[in-house]
């Protein structure tokens, strides 16, 4: 009767005068202290429930979904025509057997794997796992378009000791970067900062080929602008464009989410300290 909200006069009325008003009075503030502390509980468990749904997918800041920028990516060893691992702007990628594992670092986050339990069958999870294959693809082009153009200029001569031209691994990165630039637009200036001293064919501070021959740095350019016409070129083109068609289906995907002002279900964390 006292959580229904009766007063003592009330209680008393209906269950007659044989209980002493006192004692009456007592049990009802104790029924009503007790009733608070389950009201208190219950709010807090619910601001701790909301508290809990908007730090987790607030983990969904962390998804990389910029434009893919290959100016922005990092291989580790530098310089290495055989990297093993490249660094992008939350993501990571290892050669394994053969292909790429990639890695998100927001899966790291225990809230991503709360998500995942809140919602394993939402489509944000499918659209990652599509751009894993794209991004594998991609690297794969850009190694091959780098180990075609290494191997073009090889041949363009004059030879070296051990029967190519030598090129220089710092200046064909250098060369690298500047062609993959030029495929964040799909453009390509075919003119590289070139330029040639007695001590050999620098692309801007770096060095190419050790040889100072000046018939060099026409063939240099000539065999860097045909590079467009290539397959390794073509290749690296499409595949960078599956990764931004990737990333703005993620992209999408992760907006919806964000969304959400509820999740459903439960995750360990809700059922560890579920009442």
């Amino acid at each position: 009767m006292a959580r229904s909200g009766m007063s003592i006069a009330e209680i008393r009325s209906e269950i007659g005068q044989i209980h002493d008003y006192r004692t009456i009075e007592r049990g009802v503030a104790e029924i009503r202290k007790q009733q608070a502390r389950e009201e208190a509980r219950e709010q807090a468990l619910k601001e701790g429930l909301r508290d809990h749904w908007s730090a987790t997918i607030e983990v969904l800041d962390e998804v990389p979904i910029d434009r893919f920028d290959w100016t922005k990516v990092r291989q580790h060893p530098a310089f290495d025509l055989d990297s093993r691992t490249y660094l992008g702007e939350g993501w990571s990628a290892k050669r394994q057997s053969g292909s790429w594992k990639i890695e998100f670092g927001f899966e790291e986050k225990t809230q991503t794997n709360l998500l995942r339990e809140h919602l394993p069958k939402d489509q944000f999870w499918k659209s990652l796992d599509a751009l894993r294959p794209a991004l594998d693809r991609a690297i794969t082009a850009r190694m091959n378009m780098l180990l075609f153009l290494r191997d073009a200029l090889d041949r363009i001569g004059p030879i070296g000791e051990n029967g190519a031209l030598e090129v220089e691994a710092s200046g064909l990165h250098r060369i690298e970067q500047q062609l993959l630039a030029n495929v964040l637009n799909d453009e390509y200036q075919p003119e590289p900062d070139l330029k040639v001293d007695p001590r050999g064919v620098w692309i801007e501070d770096y060095l190419l080929i050790p040889n100072g021959d000046r018939s060099l740095l026409d063939r240099v350019r000539n065999t860097i602008a045909s590079l467009r016409g290539t397959e390794e070129w073509k290749t690296l083109l499409s595949a960078n464009s599956e990764v931004n068609k990737a990333l703005e289906d993620l992209k999408k995907e992760r907006d919806v989410l964000s969304l959400v002002t509820m999740l459903p279900g439960e995750c360990s964390l809700c059922e560890r300290y579920s009442v």
